[in-house]
């Protein structure tokens, strides 16, 4: 028995049906071919190229070969207009230019003319000016004589106002004495005052550095805060707790199985900030391991409301012999007047005598650029787009309405990684959308002439 291929009237032909490497016979109708047959093979469904015969590459030549014919007879008559056209340029170039030299000569007697105009002008208008300044002049005199007499006037009024000004300073000098001898009191007390002012800082200071000295406080600033209220940055950084993006971002490393040390770094306290200094570190002591067992400790930020201070503390927990519990920590809110709140920074784990893992517990909060970058990128990939559907390609053999859809340029030049329809007019029902390269292919329930799909795009640049 003859193998068969899938064959019939180009009009039943739907590449979209056929799988990798089949073939498709269409016995007539073929607009590619004068006889109306042609022969198909499927790279991928909805792909398929047409086989090229002899018949077919000797026409393409016939044809070609006589267009070249015609093209060339037509370029011959191109060139001989062009040449007449150019005879004719250089007589309407000569005539052309002698009309722009008398054009020229006409412009430079216009120009002479109205130079003379502008000068007759000019020397009007001097005389005219001259005459109003000796007037202006004549007037200037005539108000300096009624200045001159105002002035006597003054001055006489003058004289009787500082007779009276010497005597008031004659008993301005009498109080003055008497506020001398009140301010040198006054004086006495202030020198008292800033003396008491200059211990009380002084001992201030010796207490933050002792503070500093024993505890390992990491934030000077925090005893400024404790002054007004805590937690005051919560309406900028928000009520949690975070690290920032800043130094080695108290970064754990294991001494040994009993001592940890943090780097430098800087973080959030429930709107408490709190920092080791660039470069420094803080030494912490975990409690020794029993054999046999297990254990979980944590390093916390320990935010103290009576002092404003956060120290870092380890939180020791309890032994098990297996899966040992995370111990418990103060979880208040600063805001609301926690006496004490911990912001857990690391989960110690402990086997027997050995640490055996030490895990970050916190979240890195985003700087302000990083978030608009994000921000930025999501608005630039997100795109929603109307195209319009033309008629369908063709029908298959489930009466399903096949569409190509070309994808704009400004979409298809960056990777699409999904896409899904937003809403549709005029298209019936949509059962399938698939992308090929360039093109969406589309299948619906009906024929459409002027139909409109929307189409949401998210897009990644192909750098």
């Amino acid at each position: 028995m003859a193998i068969q291929h899938r064959r019939g009237d180009y009009s039943k032909f739907n590449s979209g049906r056929m799988v990798d490497g089949e073939i498709a016979v269409v016995l007539s109708g073929d607009p590619s071919d004068t006889d109306g047959d042609g022969v198909y093979v499927a790279f991928a469904p909805g792909k398929a190229k047409r086989i090229a015969f002899s018949d077919d590459v000797n026409k393409a030549k016939t044809d070609a070969i006589a267009t070249s014919k015609q093209y060339a007879e037509s370029a011959r008559t191109s060139a001989v207009n062009a040449k007449t056209s150019e005879t004719a340029s250089a007589g309407y170039a000569k005539t052309a230019s002698d009309a722009a030299k008398t054009a020229q000569t006409s412009e430079t007697n216009a120009s002479n003319a109205a130079t003379s105009a502008e000068s007759s002008t000019s020397s009007a208008s001097t005389s005219a000016a001259n005459a109003k300044v000796s007037e202006t002049n004549a007037k200037t005199s005539e108000t300096n004589a009624e200045a001159s007499k105002t002035n006597a006037k003054i001055s006489e009024t003058n004289a009787k106002t500082s007779e009276t000004n010497a005597a008031a300073s004659a008993l301005a000098a009498s109080k003055s004495a008497s506020s001398a001898s009140t301010s040198a009191a006054n004086a006495s007390t202030s020198e008292t005052n800033a003396k008491t002012s200059e211990t009380n800082a002084e001992a201030a200071l010796q207490e933050i550095q002792s503070q500093l000295s024993e505890t390992g406080l990491v934030s000077v600033k925090n005893q400024l805060d404790k002054l007004t209220y805590p937690g005051h940055d919560q309406a900028i950084m928000g009520t949690d707790s975070y690290v920032c993006d800043v130094g080695q971002k108290f970064a754990a490393t294991l001494v040994s199985n009993t001592s940890l040390k943090l780097a430098d770094g800087e973080g959030v306290l429930q709107g408490v900030r709190f920092r080791i200094q660039y470069g420094s570190t803080v030494a912490l002591t975990i409690a020794t391991g029993t054999s046999g067992y297990k254990r979980i400790d944590l390093v916390v930020a320990r935010y103290t409301k009576s002092t404003g201070a956060i120290n870092f503390v380890v939180i020791k927990g309890t032994n098990a012999t297996s899966s040992p519990a995370t111990p418990a920590y103060n979880a208040g809110s600063v805001i609301a007047g926690a006496a004490v709140v911990d912001f857990p920074l690391y989960k110690i784990t402990l086997d027997g005598t050995t640490v055996s893992s030490v895990d970050k517990l916190f979240t890195q909060l985003q700087t302000m650029k990083e978030m608009q970058d994000a921000i930025s990128k999501l608005n630039t990939e997100i795109v929603t787009q109307e195209l319009s559907i033309g008629s369908a390609d063709n029908s298959n053999y489930y009466g399903e309405f096949l569409y190509y859809i070309h994808i704009p340029t400004s979409i298809f030049s960056k990777k699409i990684i999904s896409y899904n329809v937003v809403s549709s007019s005029g298209v019936g029902v949509i059962r399938s959308v698939n992308l090929s390269d360039d093109y969406l292919i589309m299948t619906t329930n009906s024929n459409s002439n002027n139909g409109k799909v929307k189409f949401r795009f998210v897009l990644q640049s192909k750098s």
